[in-house]
């Protein structure tokens, strides 16, 4: 299994609305991928004042998957979430296997 991790570290004036927009807006629009095969979301627990922090990770059954993915619908997905939140957040992703 293929694991796409992005995390996020928030501004506090937007993490609810984020949340939200992820869970019923963003994710599911991705879930209509064929490739991707599931989700989770986690908020990491050792917060600072600054805003939370969060780890999205989509799962894909292997790396032939993801490229799909990330070449047709992946960039555009990226896209939105960069256009909507602009300089309100930093993030950065990895790609891992299951071993």
């Amino acid at each position: 299994m293929i694991v796409y991790n992005t995390t996020f570290k928030l501004e506090k004036s937007v993490q609810a609305e984020w949340l939200n927009w992820m869970k019923t807006v963003h994710i599911p629009d991705i879930l209509e991928c064929q490739q991707v095969l599931d989700y989770r979301i986690f908020r990491l627990l050792l917060a600072d004042d600054e805003g939370d922090t969060y780890a999205v990770q989509l799962y894909f059954p292997d790396m032939a998957a993801f490229e799909d993915y990330y070449r047709s619908d992946g960039i555009l997905h990226l896209r939105i979430l960069v256009d909507r939140y602009k300089d309100r957040y930093v993030s950065f992703s990895t790609l891992m296997l299951e071993v």
